[in-house]
């Protein structure tokens, strides 16, 4: 990674791998079409259009380190299309790991090929309530190391994610805690 050019990690696909490869069908019926012009000229670049759309449709993430602005984005065609935000307060990068999703619920697992857990990388902000993500690796290694570089040009530090808590503890809700356990007051 260079620390004057733009970063550009591709998330993934939009559409999962069936309408993909459906797309890519369609597609391929569409030039058939457009050879022996069964359809016309017209329906056959339709066909390749919508099959396309589907095949190639992926989203994206942009950060630009220098003027410190990142874009989510979806590409249709080639084309990028998303807003650029500014991340000023974000100054650390931390690594989660996660449940990986299971797309393919009819094989068996294979424990020892494929890790149970996805790990991101994230820029957060330094009380980790706003997070953007960077990339999503396959192992913790990979991730830690993927972590320094962005650290490095991004002029952040790596830290250890640390989740916000979510609910304040009983004592600072202003219950009474020790009525609720059987005490009594008057004693």
């Amino acid at each position: 990674m260079n620390s004057l050019s733009n970063i550009n990690n591709r998330v993934g696909y939009i559409y999962s791998f069936p309408v993909r490869m459906g797309g890519y069908i369609l597609a391929a019926i569409g030039v058939a079409v457009l050879v022996t012009r069964g359809w016309g000229i017209f329906g056959g670049i339709i066909l390749i259009l919508v099959g396309l759309y589907f095949a190639v449709t992926f989203a994206g993430i942009l950060i630009d380190p220098t003027s410190k602005s990142v874009r989510h984005y979806t590409s249709y065609y080639g084309l990028r299309y998303g807003a650029w935000k500014e991340y000023p307060t974000y100054s650390h990068i931390c690594v989660i790991k996660k449940d990986r999703k299971r797309k393919r619920f009819y094989q068996e697992t294979d424990t020892e090929s494929e890790s149970p857990y996805l790990f991101e990388v994230y820029l957060a902000s330094r009380s980790f309530r706003g997070k953007v993500l960077l990339e999503i690796c396959d192992n913790r290694e990979t991730a830690e190391f993927r972590a320094s570089r962005y650290a490095q040009d991004m002029t952040a530090s790596v830290a250890e994610y640390d989740p916000p808590s979510r609910t304040k503890p009983s004592r600072e809700r202003g219950s009474n805690r020790h009525q609720s356990e059987g005490f009594d007051d008057d004693l």
